[in-house]
């Protein structure tokens, strides 16, 4: 997938037993690279893309994946949209994720339940982490890693609370990667949003939709969890150095 995935993993069994576990929980990564990566000839997406595959024939999951995209465009009004502008199938905003978010659930069905997975910058948490600080997650200051002002200028702490999921979706790491209603995102006002969930996949979801459409894609998430007893928190940050923030995000900050 083109990025670092860390596990951090704390347990008394064996060093051989932890890493044959990890070895697994990757294969189910390399499986989803295999079949969704646009970087490979091979992959079924390539070969849907290149015509020599059509979605009827495809794998079951792939075939999950695209109901799945279809399901988020409808929830997030259009906002999150796996189709490029040339009407490509393109669910790379959700693929990560949701590979991660499999192989962490792995894990957690062999006995693991004190870990932490950095899927690319996405944060996954399991329920039982020991020491108290790997709850705590610093967020980026805006600088790019290869710059020597790059650091944390914000840490939220998630202990104590449902959720699981941190993802952030911006321009600082990646360039203007994502396309809002057809058009490409540079100079648009959203500079980065991070998100926390219960779930990673929601998680980085809507970071997608939000970072794609400002304002306008919040109001649609606060709409959409309405009616929900445990609401997605999300703080965006603007070009003009505005920072606006979900109800509940506050009471989840913690100190630098």
């Amino acid at each position: 997938m083109g990025m670092d995935f860390v596990f951090q993993i704390n347990s008394e069994l064996a060093s051989k037993d932890v890493l044959d576990s990890v070895q697994s929980a990757c294969a189910i990564l390399h499986d989803a690279d295999a079949t969704f990566s646009l970087y490979k000839p091979d992959s079924y997406l390539s070969k849907l893309r290149d015509g020599i595959a059509s979605l009827n024939d495809a794998p079951l999951e792939f075939r999950n994946i695209y109901a799945e995209c279809a399901l988020w465009k409808k929830n997030t009004r259009g906002w999150f949209d796996a189709m490029t502008p040339q009407k490509f199938f393109d669910p790379s905003g959700i693929v990560k994720t949701w590979a991660a978010k499999r192989a962490a659930l792995y894990l957690e069905s062999n006995g693991f339940h004190d870990f932490t997975f950095n899927a690319g910058g996405d944060i996954y948490l399991s329920s039982e982490l020991e020491p108290h600080w790997l709850w705590r997650i610093g967020l980026s200051n805006l600088n790019p890693l290869a710059s020597a002002r790059a650091g944390n200028n914000m840490v939220i702490n998630l202990e104590g609370t449902p959720y699981r999921g941190v993802a952030t979706s911006g321009s600082t790491e990646k360039g203007d990667h994502i396309w809002a209603k057809g058009k490409p995102t540079k100079d648009h006002e959203v500079l980065q949003v991070t998100v926390v969930s219960e779930d990673l996949v929601v998680a980085d979801i809507w970071a997608t939709a939000i970072y794609a459409g400002g304002l306008a894609a919040l109001k649609v998430l606060v709409d959409f969890e309405s009616d929900l007893a445990v609401k997605t928190l999300v703080m965006v940050t603007f070009r003009d150095g505005r920072i606006v923030a979900t109800p509940g995000y506050a009471q989840i900050l913690g100190n630098v």
